[in-house]
This record gives structure tokens, sequence and C-alpha cells, in this order.
């Protein structure tokens, strides 16, 4: 294959009282109405369309998701990385948004990968 995508990314789920017990969020006072799940997927691409865009290989994407922390995370997307043949491809591209979680694992667990940042909205200091 020519180039192997992983992408990353979390959104917040919303979650009942006792599921938050104990987690700080970004109300007002502190407390979390969401807990944050970690989303993954890769993909592989080997033709483009006639304007030289790329096209997602047909029934190539595997997903992963879970409420594991970065730390965890990453490893496990690596791991399904590997097991789709990431080591088989020519190139490697690492898709999220500017997160810092999300280029932690960039640099952890695929600092070989050319890095892209696909969307990016500053937080106000």
């Amino acid at each position: 294959m020519s180039i192997f995508y992983v992408s990353v990314d979390g959104t917040g789920v919303p979650m009942t009282p006792e599921e938050l017990e104990g987690r700080t969020g970004k109300q007002e006072d502190g407390s979390a109405k969401t807990r944050e799940v970690k989303l993954g997927c890769v993909f592989t691409q080997q033709t483009t369309d006639e304007k030289g865009h790329p096209l997602r290989d047909f029934d190539s994407t595997t997903y992963l998701c879970g409420f594991d922390c970065a730390q965890d995370f990453g490893p496990l997307i690596r791991a399904e990385a590997l097991r789709r043949g990431m080591a088989l491809a020519g190139t490697v591209v690492l898709l999220g948004d500017g997160a810092h979680w999300i280029w932690e694992i960039a640099r952890t667990c695929f600092d070989f990968a050319v890095q892209i940042v696909d969307f990016f909205m500053p937080v106000n200091t």
C-alpha cells in the first residue's frame, strides 16, 4: 500500500452524575458534565481522483475508541495500525486537530509519520 493514515480525535460524552464523581471539568465550579472519549481510525489510500485528490481505499477503515487516557490510547491506536499493515506502507500520515495530547501520541507512537493538523482553534487565554 502506498499511504497509510492514522486519524485521532476526542470528544465529550455526556455522563450521569455518578459517572462523573471525582472528575474535574470545564464548568464554572470546576465540575464536569462529560468525559472525553478518544477516537481513532486507520485507513489506506492508493489512488487519487481526476483532480489528484486522495481517495480512501474502499472498505479500508477500522475504528478504535475508549475512555483511556492519552498515554494509554496512543499504544492502542499504534497496535491497530501495526495490525493493519502500517509497517508495509510507503508513507504514514497522522491526522489530528491542535490538541496537545494528540501531538504527544504523534511524538511517542508515530514520530516517523507525516503529521498534518486537520483543524486548529486556539483557546483564549
